[in-house]
């Protein structure tokens, strides 16, 4: 072989070796990426929990809501794992439906309310299996263990 034949594959070489490093560079980086916003969904749900657990008024709930749910919309198109992905939809799923009852309860400025007369009640009661005479302090505990369980569940692989 002459020389223009060796530095051109010696070039062809090269190129191959650094496309191939810069490719999987960047996969390499997409999942570093991915399991930082998932661990991020993660412990913005765990906050909630946290919160929960040393009590906090609706309106840090609501902001706390705001920040997990934000966090969790990120990273759901990201998380290849379907487990982990359903896991912290549940979760998220849940601490909605509790800010859904907090609501309800303030607008109903505290009338009978666990009562089915209320659409976002029903669907709660039955979603949850809660009891009918239940207090929404009740429903508002249940729903947070059972997401605190899940929770708990909750880790990266």
């Amino acid at each position: 072989m002459n020389d223009s034949k060796k530095i051109s594959s010696w070039i062809l070489l090269v190129s191959f070796f650094l496309i191939t490093c810069a490719l999987s560079g960047c996969s390499s980086a997409k999942k570093k990426e991915a399991v930082a916003k998932t661990q991020a969904a993660i412990d913005s749900l765990k906050k909630i929990g946290s919160a929960t657990d040393v009590g906090m008024n609706y309106l840090k709930y609501g902001e706390l809501l705001i920040e997990a749910k934000a966090k969790v919309d990120e990273a759901m198109p990201v998380i290849k794992d379907a487990d982990i992905q359903s896991k912290i939809k549940s979760v998220m799923q849940k601490y909605l439906d509790v800010n859904t009852i907090w609501r309800e309860k303030i607008e109903n400025s505290n009338a009978i309310w666990f009562s089915k007369n209320y659409e976002a009640v029903k669907v709660c009661i039955d979603k949850y299996s809660l009891p009918v005479n239940s207090s929404d302090e009740d429903a508002i505990s249940l729903i947070w263990a059972k997401a605190s369980a899940e929770l708990t569940d909750l880790k990266l692989k």
